[in-house]
């Protein structure tokens, strides 16, 4: 039998705490925004309020359909780590806008590369 989700019934407790993550990330994702306004400016504000907001909205969505759509989409999933690498950068180093970006431009680049390096030499094995 299959609850709402879609899935087999899970424990009551394992329901009761599923709503932990969108009530923790909700006020961390103003708290960062209020700073990053402060610290940067309206613009990185903005930026930090679209990114950890949503981090947040997604802290309300079911796990397995989180896991389940990261599968589906992985270098979407993967590039949320740039506008994250760049709040970081922005906010706890004083490098300026243009080289945060540079760094984040990078390190995408390198973790899209080397997940992708990954992703291709794990299916390779399988087909083997």
């Amino acid at each position: 039998m299959a609850d709402l989700d879609g899935v087999a019934p899970s424990t009551a407790a394992n329901r009761r705490f599923r709503w932990w993550p969108g009530i923790i990330l909700t006020p961390v994702a103003v708290v960062i925004t209020l700073g990053m306004i402060e610290k940067r400016g309206v613009v990185i504000g903005i930026i930090a309020a679209l990114t950890y907001g949503t981090l947040a909205i997604v802290g309300w969505i079911p796990p397995h359909r989180l896991m389940r759509w990261s599968r589906q989409h992985p270098v979407l999933d993967e590039l949320f780590f740039a506008p994250l690498l760049f709040g970081g950068l922005a906010y706890l180093t004083p490098l300026s806008l243009v080289m945060c970006l540079v760094i984040t431009a990078m390190g995408t680049a390198l973790l899209l590369g080397l997940t992708g390096w990954i992703r291709r030499t794990r299916s390779q094995r399988a087909t083997n």
